[in-house]
């Protein structure tokens, strides 16, 4: 009795191995085709959000041996977070084919402006309805729209129904201190949105790309 049970442990055991060694293929597989993608993005990247996808749902990256997503994204040095999510909201809003003739800009943006609104849309359907609600541009086409325009709309929605959400209303204020602080420092034109994202909110930044060496400083001053 004893040697059967043994028997079958081991063969659990093993079952267990080629399981984690099979999940460590693809997750490695999914790895290169990234790093691949990544060198002609902006032909590529719905396939490169659809392979992060992949890699955070199924949770390959325990196979590897890491914690958490972010934890691979960081030690494998495959996209950053907010890049990473970013795409995988664009994967997980609009089908391959519209998100391809937006472009990624435009795609994120329609993301973000379906799920600011607490119905069960989708990102095209409320473009159209933005769009229709308009009153600076009647009749346009929702794919007319400007990435700026419809982030523009994703944040009016968001202040709209953050009373409603006390999450979403402390994210909101400290998007507004991180905003403050970077104009502090002497950041111009910056702006930040709370953006929820894998049940997890994170802070969308947008600001002049030549303020980065600024902000890096007053970091690199902050930690000594």
């Amino acid at each position: 009795m004893a040697t059967k049970t043994t028997k079958a442990a081991v063969a659990l055991t093993q079952a267990g191995r080629g399981t984690r060694a099979k999940e460590a293929r693809r997750a490695e597989a999914l790895i290169e085709t990234i790093a691949r993608l990544k060198r002609t993005i902006e032909a590529s990247f719905y396939a490169l959000g659809r392979a992060l996808a992949e890699l955070k749902d199924k949770k390959l990256y325990v196979a590897l041996g890491y914690d958490s997503f972010e934890e691979l994204l960081d030690r494998r040095a495959i996209v950053g977070h907010t890049q990473a999510y970013k795409l995988i909201a664009v994967v997980r809003a609009l089908p391959a084919t519209k998100a391809k003739r937006l472009g990624i800009e435009k795609s994120y943006a329609l993301a973000q402006l379906a799920k600011a609104t607490p119905a069960d849309d989708t990102a095209s359907e409320v473009a159209e309805r933005v769009v229709r609600k308009s009153k600076q541009s009647p009749g346009r086409k929702g794919k007319n729209l400007s990435s700026r325009q419809l982030l523009e709309a994703a944040r009016a929605e968001r202040k709209r129904h953050a009373k409603n959400d006390p999450e979403a209303t402390s994210a909101a204020r400290s998007a507004r201190a991180a905003a403050t602080a970077l104009r502090k420092l002497g950041v111009d034109r910056v702006k930040a949105d709370p953006v929820k994202s894998g049940g997890r909110w994170f802070v969308d930044l947008r600001l002049p790309l030549e303020t980065l060496d600024l902000i890096i400083d007053s970091l690199r001053r902050a930690v000594k």
